[in-house]
C-alpha cells in the first residue's frame, strides 16, 4: 500500500498501524517534498494493536524529548522540527519491531 502526505512527513505513527494486517507487504509514504519512505514488516515482530499503541506511545515520549536536546533545536521551523520528529518516531518503531525502512530524500 502506498499513499502521498499533503504535509512534509515521513511515515506517521498512524501510517505504521496499516502494517499490523499480516496481509500487507509493505507501506510507502510519499512526502508533498517527494521524500519516500517504504517500510516492510518482513520477519520481524507483528504485534497487536494495544501493543502496537502502547511501544508507540512510549516511542515518541523519548523522540519528543531527544529531538528537543539536539544542538539549534530553538532555531529550527516548526515544519523542520515536525519533520525530524516523525522521522525518528518513524525509524524507532522500525527498528524496534526489527521492520526494515527504506528511504528519505530523493533529492540529489
Amino acid at each position: 500500500m502506498y499513499h502521498s502526505h499533503t504535509n512534509v512527513t515521513p511515515p506517521s505513527i498512524q501510517d505504521f498501524q496499516i502494517l499490523l494486517n499480516e496481509n500487507v507487504y509493505e507501506m510507502g509514504v510519499i512526502s508533498y517534498n517527494q521524500d519516500v519512505f517504504i517500510v516492510r514488516p518482513g520477519d520481524g515482530w507483528l504485534p497487536t494493536e494495544s501493543e502496537y499503541r502502547e511501544i508507540a506511545a512510549k516511542i515518541r515520549k523519548e523522540v519528543d524529548h531527544d529531538v528537543q536536546s539536539l544542538p539549534n533545536f530553538a532555531e529550527w521551523s516548526f515544519e523542520e522540527r515536525t519533520y525530524v520528529a516523525i522521522r525518528e518516531q518513524a525509524y524507532r518503531i522500525a527498528r524496534y519491531f526489527e521492520w526494515k525502512m527504506y528511504g528519505g530524500s530523493i533529492h540529489g
